[in-house]
């Protein structure tokens, strides 16, 4: 398989999406978000697809609207310019969630996002929580502290 029909796939395994989309949309929207360097792919050697971490570069704005639940579109949308790094979708494969994929996809959000002010994602297995939204600073506290001394940046 292809990676996009990889992504389908990993897509389909999925139950949370409030619309299925057909093949041919979501080769349309994946193709798209490849093409917008917005979505970071982990694979082995063979080209397998162990995990992907799909993040948004969004303004206020937006992020209002999807908070909101008000209309939306990666597609045709600027999603590449936002102070705001907002994970849309991430996914490991099951035999992977305790490996280095984790920390490999975290890592190369952080990098893309570097200069975004705020970053963002829904915690879909959380009740009471949502949403989680941190600054930059909490950010690297709780996620990358470590990385960034190891790179000597701050």
């Amino acid at each position: 398989m292809n990676v996009i029909e990889q992504l389908i796939a990993f897509h389909r395994k999925e139950k949370w999406h409030q619309k299925e989309l057909s093949d041919a949309d979501l080769t349309l929207y994946f193709e798209s978000v490849l093409r917008k360097g917005r979505l970071l792919l982990c694979q082995d050697s063979n080209g397998n697809v162990l995990g992907y971490c799909e993040s948004w570069r969004i303004t206020f704005e937006q992020l209002g609207r999807i908070l909101c639940g008000e209309s939306f579109s990666a597609v045709h949308e600027n999603i590449n310019d936002g102070n705001i790094a907002y994970v849309a979708n991430a996914h490991i494969a099951q035999e992977h969630r305790d490996s280095w994929v984790y920390k490999y996809l975290r890592s190369q959000f952080f990098k893309q996002n570097f200069m975004c002010t705020h970053f963002v994602g829904e915690a879909r297995r959380k009740k009471s929580e949502p949403f989680k939204c941190f600054k930059r600073s909490e950010f690297i506290s709780k996620y990358m502290k470590e990385e960034v001394i190891a790179n000597g940046s701050n």
